[in-house]
This record gives C-alpha cells, structure tokens and sequence, in this order.
C-alpha cells in the first residue's frame, strides 16, 4: 500500500501528466479594480482556497481540489494546482526536507526514466515559501519535462505542475511561472 505523501505525488503527478494543455503568452500588467492580472481571468472554484489566473481564450478544467487549464491538444503543455492534506509526519520534516525526499523514488513509481534537471529552488508564492524541482520522466512512450512548485498554506500542501514535451519545455516556461506568481490565497 502506498504513503500517502505517494498517493498525494500520484495523483499530482498523474493529473499533470495526462491532461493535454496549452499556455499562450501573457503580461505582467494588473487590473486594479479587481486585482486579476491583464489579460487573465479568474478560475472561479469555491471548492479550492486559492484564486488561480488563466490567459484569455484558454479552457479551464476544474475538479474538487484541482484546477487546470489547457487550450488544446495540439501542444500538449499544462498548468495544474492540486491540493493535499499532507502526511502527520509533514511538519516534522518541514516543506523542503519533504520536497527533497520525494527524488527519486517516489517519481520512479510513476515514471520511467526519471532524471533530476538541476537543483531544487527556493522561491515564494505570496509571503509563502514554495520550492520547486524540475525532472524528465517518459509516459507512454513520450518524454515530458516538469516543473513543480511545492507550498504550504493553511495545513494543505499544493503542488502546481507545469507539464511539457521535453523539447518544447523552454517554450511555455516564462508563462508557467507568470501563473505560479498570480495565485493569490483566499
């Protein structure tokens, strides 16, 4: 039976990496009526305690607990926020120490040929600290490069995953990390 810190990394992971999406450009300009940024709208879910900001014209997916965002299937690159309860032994460890324990056996669980790209990242999302760690990893025959963004909020841990064709990674970055900084707790 599996932990759940792996389940939670599953169904992150598995969420991230089936969905097909699309990311278009976008500024960094904010409304200041509403606080969305330019150019972006508000994924409405009352299920989550997040506010979330996607380009104009994209498609929003939305479950309990996970909110995405895609255009098509015609880039298979992706935005996801999904949220956990994380484990009693959590925050013990703390958010780093947990991030760093997940490599590479809880990625080799659900993917093949995992490989670590660079060193893992301090950063923040709002006044929350947040590391991020980026990996390659084959699903069904195809290689995706990954970016997650691990944070703590509230006692819920949410992971936001950028997901991409391994050669098209570089592509959509700048706009994945545009949309990490717009998430705006509730």
């Amino acid at each position: 039976m599996k932990s759940r810190k792996g389940l939670a990394l599953v169904a992150a992971l598995l969420i991230a990496a089936l969905s097909v999406f699309s990311l278009v450009s976008c500024t960094e300009a904010v409304n200041k009526e509403t606080d969305t940024p330019e150019g972006y709208v508000l994924a409405e879910n009352p299920a989550v305690d997040y506010n979330f900001y996607y380009p104009k014209g994209w498609i929003l997916d939305k479950n309990e607990g996970m909110t995405g965002v895609y255009a098509g299937i015609s880039d298979p690159s992706s935005v996801s926020v999904a949220t956990f309860t994380p484990d009693k032994d959590f925050e013990s460890k703390g958010l780093k120490s947990y991030v760093e324990g997940l490599f590479p056996d809880e990625y080799e669980k659900n993917f093949g040929n995992v490989e670590l790209v660079g060193d893992m990242t301090e950063g923040k999302i709002g006044e929350y600290s947040a590391y991020s760690v980026v990996f390659k990893g084959d699903i069904s025959g195809n290689r995706y490069q990954f970016k997650q963004t691990f944070c703590v909020h509230g006692g819920y841990l949410y992971i936001i995953t950028y997901t991409a064709l391994a050669d098209n990674y570089e592509l959509h970055l700048s706009e994945a990390d545009a949309m990490v900084s717009y998430i705006k707790f509730k």
